[in-house]
């Protein structure tokens, strides 16, 4: 075996495995993003009840509800943006949108 082709093999090795990846994640986001946001808007609905709310953790659970919904509607379609479709990210054409979403998906966790 030559070394041409055992780099050419390790090439189209490699292709496989990113083609592998962004269906993954394409898959992965489309049933992520309206799975979370119906179970996020359950627990916001089931948190705001009134005997939850004046209970401390229910407060916080709320909180964190809340918080995820944000970062499911916003975090997993720029992800999936970013990752999924390579020829399509935005934040490679502009350095303020780029900068903007970096500190919007830290931020969020």
């Amino acid at each position: 075996m030559s070394s041409s082709s055992t780099v050419s093999s390790l090439v189209l090795e490699a292709n496989n495995l990113n083609y592998i990846t962004m269906m993954f994640i394409r898959c992965y986001c489309y049933i992520a993003i309206p799975l979370g946001i119906v179970g996020h808007s359950i627990s916001i609905y089931v948190f705001t009840r009134r005997t939850l709310r004046i209970v401390p953790c229910g407060r916080y659970f709320l909180a964190a509800s809340i918080i995820r919904l944000l970062q499911t509607c916003y975090s997993l379609p720029m992800r999936m943006i970013q990752s999924a479709f390579v020829d399509t990210d935005p934040g490679a054409h502009s350095v303020i949108f780029c900068k903007t979403t970096w500190f919007s998906l830290y931020s969020l966790r």
